[in-house]
């Protein structure tokens, strides 16, 4: 197949409209290259429940997220790294929405990423002072001007979390647990992530 390598202001007329077979051609046989320079807006998606539960909690997560800004500033390509801001997330989930938020931010990539966890009930049933939480992340990058989504990952972590006496409760280590095991999972994804927007 040849590819289109010029690049376009944007591959989708209308991110709401259903694409053509000429579309979907024109999209399928564009080559994609990482921009040379880019700033990137960051999007967790969910309710990061931690946030509202304990001081301790609020600052682990701040840290996670800061932490995983850092590491995708790594990327020699990469000029800034911040969360979009909550005043711009649209409440509506779309492709084009988020694009449309991200363009108002002036980024040039937007990262989306959504956690999933749950804590395994076995470990509390035998093991009522330790909680073992197993989360999956899925994260994609999204190019602001052609509307592409070039790359996206996954990664799955499980940790287990002893009760400290200083928790609230056993949901309090739950959230340590859940927290401990997507800091891990976005190592390893912004590290993908860096390694890609080096690409050439």
């Amino acid at each position: 197949m040849e590819y289109d390598r010029q690049a376009p202001i944007s591959l989708f007329a209308d991110d709401a409209t259903v694409l053509s077979d000429a579309d979907i051609d024109r999209i399928l046989r564009f080559h994609y290259v990482p921009p040379a320079q880019a700033r990137i807006a960051v999007l967790a998606l969910g309710q990061e429940v931690w946030f509202g539960y304990s001081d301790e909690l609020a600052r682990t997560g701040a840290d996670v997220r800061s932490e995983f800004a850092h590491q995708l500033k790594t990327a020699a390509t990469v000029t800034e790294v911040s969360f979009l801001p909550t005043l711009l997330v649209p409440t509506k989930r779309s492709v084009g929405l988020f694009r449309e938020a991200a363009a108002r931010y002036q980024a040039d990539l937007l990262i989306v990423y959504q956690s999933s966890c749950r804590t395994y009930e076995k470990s509390r049933l035998f093991a009522a002072s330790t909680s073992k939480s197993f989360c999956n992340v899925e994260a994609a990058i999204l190019d602001v001007r052609t509307g592409l989504v070039p790359f996206a990952t996954a990664a799955t972590k499980d940790l287990t979390v002893s009760k400290n006496p200083e928790d609230l409760n056993i949901y309090e280590t739950m959230r340590k647990a859940e927290l401990g095991a997507i800091r891990e999972a976005l190592v390893k994804i912004g590290t993908e992530i860096s390694a890609y927007l080096t690409r050439r």
